[in-house]
């Protein structure tokens, strides 16, 4: 009831990532600055849109489509671009369906 009343702390984002060599593992963190503002609860390769995608929790200021954050991967910071709350891919449904 209190988060309800008071708004939540955190919006749950999907993330595409400059990622290199490796994905954003559980858990890492997300920063904006030098401040963290979230942590990630997955990350992987998206192979139909040929990106790295992570999904976090990150403060409701910062949950807006095109924000520009960092997420720490194994000590280097990777960009990381929120992503409109929608499928990745083919968010339209455009596509045959088989």
């Amino acid at each position: 009831m209190n988060e309800k009343q008071q708004g939540s702390k955190k919006r749950f984002v999907t993330m595409i990532v400059d990622a290199g060599e490796q994905d954003a593992p559980y858990m890492s963190t997300v920063w904006h600055g030098d401040e963290v503002v979230g942590e990630t609860t997955s990350g992987d390769w998206g192979y139909r849109v040929n990106a790295s995608i992570a999904l976090g929790m990150v403060r409701p200021e910062l949950a807006e489509p095109g924000t520009e954050l960092e997420i720490d991967i194994f000590g280097h910071r990777c960009k990381a671009v929120v992503q409109p709350d929608q499928p990745l891919w083919d968010p339209q449904n455009e596509r045959l369906r088989a």
